[in-house]
């Protein structure tokens, strides 16, 4: 045995490389030192710590900053050295002076009954049928009934009561009918929870499937990999020989910001920027927010959220089969109306049954989807979704409508395809007033070109052709899904016109309730299309609440009151109401001619 070698000298050889994960050193040195010639304006990005580059998509990225054209963004991003909710419609009271009940209950009962006109003899019967094309009740109602249903103490107060029955208003007769009604607080639970199952499934369904094609498509898009290493490499340079510089990546959080750096010009973002030199060095990924159309309904969506509302449907399926086991023991009835209710209970929790068990396949998808998205994006595990997806989402839709602005500034068409005289590095940026006249002129040749086109229509169409253009000019309605603020109007393709079908906007006030409300007259803003749709928002400039389609719905002015609006669909009767009269006429014309 000899003796050992000494160690070596101080600076002699480099160290061994660190275990892997644990020295982002070895495999990401840093970057090289950028410092722009002049002084210009910072991106205030987060960068991404260096523990989670390494399984990052910013672990495979390429380093842009040779291809960018550094002189423009000096020129545009240098620093100039310098030394109520309107007010609640107040709802009628009724002379409940006489009623046993308490006076706020009476009144809120009392709306509840003269908006739904319900018959309480025939209540008893109705709760044994699921559907209301069979006799069953509608949800409206039986939320409603669930919330007036007597409680212990008024159904002993109507027991004792010695009067006279008839001196009593409506209000008190109905309660006095509810309390004769057998198990009516455990079968209106039972129908409350199958009546909003449905709605519950079809609303986290397609929620669940957003979220989980949101991520697919940006894991797989090769066009959002290319563009953030653009905003890489420029976010690098304007920082470059400062402590934000030399960043291997970014977190998503910084997008939106790009259009909140302004360059010299107020007008010209760095979103601007960016748009310009991938319209020169890769224009096919103009098209990325069209790819990724599907972020914008996974904005709202919460992973976690979505995953706990998944496990209370298996838990409210679960309560449905215990609540009709219960009610089938207890009233041991023969009556083939009752069994026909509890079998069709039965049948209903077997299709959603294994309705859930698909649902919750893809909750798992969507769940190792974002897991892998967070990765890709080199966010902490942790990261909340709405926080991701509303990002992404705000950088798609700003993307987009650059991208919109700047091909009509520049001679491209619509799509962002650039014309062959795209720009060039060697040319310099067109001051504001050439962009203004060139805008100009190029309305005008647009102009010019769509009066002769259309002149030559006039001459060369046949009234048969025209008629056919005409028809086909009619398009279905399209889907709440799918719903937008804004109608485009068609191009005049045809000098015959379709008869035009009314349109009105305008406040009025809607009856509602709901499983946690009392019955109230909401004030809601109503726009009517010319598609035969009629949205309600909860203000003029505000998110749509719901969509009322109009065909083959009945609609009426109340007999009690004219300033009342009905519209019965197949899914429930909307109950609105107009200041006056008048009003509540106009808005019921227009209803009536999609009816």
């Amino acid at each position: 045995m000899g003796i050992p070698p000494p160690p070596p000298p101080p600076g002699g050889g480099a160290p061994p490389p660190p275990p892997f994960g644990l020295g982002p050193a070895a495999t990401f040195p840093p970057k090289p030192l950028v410092k722009p010639n002049v002084k210009v304006r910072p991106f205030f990005w987060t960068k991404v710590p260096n523990n989670l580059l390494l399984s990052s998509m910013w672990g495979k990225a390429q380093d842009r900053l040779d291809e960018l054209d550094v002189k423009m963004i000096e020129d545009l991003f240098q620093v100039e050295e310098k030394p109520n909710a309107p007010d609640l419609a107040q709802i009628a009271k009724k002379n409940a002076s006489k009623s046993l009940l308490d006076n706020k209950r009476a009144q809120n009962l009392g709306i509840f009954l003269s908006g739904f006109k319900l018959n309480a003899q025939d209540v008893d019967r109705r709760l044994n049928f699921i559907d209301e094309n069979d006799g069953g009740l509608p949800l409206e109602i039986v939320i409603s009934l669930k919330r007036f249903q007597p409680s212990t103490e008024e159904t002993e107060m109507y027991k004792n009561y010695k009067g006279a029955k008839e001196d009593l208003p409506k209000t008190d007769h109905f309660m006095i009918k509810l309390c004769e009604i057998p198990d009516l607080n455990a079968r209106l639970d039972l129908l409350l929870f199958i009546l909003e199952f449905p709605l519950q499934y079809e609303e986290l369904f397609p929620a669940v499937s957003s979220v989980l094609q949101t991520c697919t498509e940006i894991i797989h898009s090769k066009k959002f990999q290319t563009v953030m290493e653009y905003v890489l490499a420029i976010g690098n340079y304007l920082n470059g020989g400062t402590s934000r510089g030399g960043a291997h990546g970014f977190q998503i959080s910084s997008l939106p910001k790009l259009v909140d750096t302004r360059g010299c010009q107020k007008s010209y973002t760095l979103l601007n920027l960016l748009v310009d030199m991938l319209s020169i060095k890769e224009e096919e990924t103009l098209s990325l927010g069209q790819d990724l159309s599907s972020a914008k309904f996974a904005v709202e969506a919460s992973v976690k959220g979505l995953t706990a509302e998944v496990e209370v449907l298996w838990k409210g399926l679960a309560k449905i089969k215990k609540l009709n086991l219960d009610l089938q023991v207890k009233r041991k009835t023969s009556d083939a109306a009752d069994g026909k209710f509890h079998d069709d209970i039965n049948e209903f929790v077997s299709v959603y049954e294994v309705k859930l068990m698909d649902l919750n396949s893809r909750c798992d998808k969507m769940k190792e989807s974002f897991a892998k998205l967070l990765t890709l994006l080199g966010e902490p595990s942790g990261k909340n979704s709405e926080e991701v997806f509303g990002n992404l989402n705000k950088f798609l839709t700003s993307f987009s409508s650059v991208v919109q602005e700047q091909a009509k500034s520049k001679g491209k068409n619509n799509n962002g395809i650039a014309s062959p005289k795209g720009i060039r590095k060697d040319t310099k940026t067109p001051s504001k007033e050439q962009l203004n006249m060139k805008q100009m002129m190029g309305e005008l040749k647009v102009k010019q070109s769509s009066a002769k086109q259309e002149e030559k229509e006039k001459t060369n169409t046949s009234p048969t052709k025209q008629a056919s253009l005409k028809r086909n000019a009619v398009t279905s309605p399209t889907k709440q899904a799918s719903l937008k603020r804004n109608v485009v109007s068609p191009t005049k393709s045809s000098t015959l016109k379709s008869p035009k079908k009314p349109t009105r906007q305008g406040t009025l006030q809607k009856l509602s309730g709901g499983r946690h409300k009392q019955p109230k007259w909401d004030i809601r803003h109503f726009e009517l299309d010319d598609s035969g749709q009629l949205h309600y928002f909860r203000k003029a400039d505000g998110k749509v609440i719901n969509s009322v389609y109009l065909r083959g719905a009945p609609v009426s002015i109340s007999d009690e009151d004219k300033r009342e609006i009905k519209i019965e669909t197949e899914e429930r009767t909307y109950f609105l109401k107009a200041e006056t009269k008048e009003e509540a006429l106009t808005w019921k014309n227009d209803l009536a001619k999609y009816t």
